[in-house]
């Protein structure tokens, strides 16, 4: 009969691996977390330029098709086809919900045929420029707002903005139902509250976007 001796120090239980500290790991979603926000405000800065470089290539790409007429103090695009033929009307093309001149495209081809025919784009809209005047009655709440922002009181109440504490706890308090912090720390805290303020403003552009 064979007689086997094992080492004192050699254990028949199978190793396990010791778990990570409970500070590493939120220190890891902490710099997650600052890297997302990092990422995400790059990505708004990239977006803003292309937008400014996309904008200037397209006003030398598409020049407007009519003339710029002075009105008032700022230039209003107006684009006129066709002719009057034994003393027929000018028609005059009005676009509404926002849209400009160019929407007209087909329908003034087909109407320069027979007679004159007129389009233009109004004030802060498409090749015109934004008017100091209010908007006309029927306007579209994107022109209203586009006017009171030019005035002095509207210029006013949006600086205050600048300064306004908005109630965003209590917010996410009820809407989220985000109502103690799970990490610890100053640092890992501050991380999950950027995230829980990125996940509320996520949400509500979603609800304002869908509505």
């Amino acid at each position: 009969m064979k007689t086997v001796f094992r080492s004192p120090t050699t254990s028949d239980k199978p190793r396990t691996a010791r778990p990570r500290p409970r500070s590493s790991v939120f220190v890891r979603l902490a710099r997650i977390a600052l890297w997302l926000i990092i990422g995400i405000i790059v990505l708004a800065v990239i977006g803003a330029t292309y937008q400014i470089i996309a904008t200037e290539l397209d006003q030398r790409a598409y020049p407007p098709p009519g003339q710029r007429v002075d009105v008032g103090g700022y230039q209003m695009h107006l684009y006129c086809t066709g002719t009057n033929v034994d003393g027929s009307s000018t028609v005059i093309l009005e676009s509404g919900l926002g849209s400009i001149s160019s929407s007209w495209a087909l329908v003034q081809a087909e109407v320069a045929k027979g007679t004159r025919v007129c389009s233009y784009d109004r004030a802060g809209m498409g090749w015109s420029d934004s008017s100091s005047e209010p908007p006309a009655e029927g306007a579209s709440l994107k022109e209203h707002m586009a006017y009171k922002l030019r005035t002095a009181i509207g210029t006013a109440i949006y600086r205050l903005s600048k300064s306004t504490v908005e109630p965003v706890i209590g917010i996410i308090k009820e809407v989220l139902g985000f109502r103690q912090f799970s990490l610890r720390g100053l640092f890992a805290a501050g991380g999950e509250w950027t995230l829980v303020c990125i996940a509320y403003n996520l949400k509500r552009l979603h609800i304002l976007h869908v509505g």
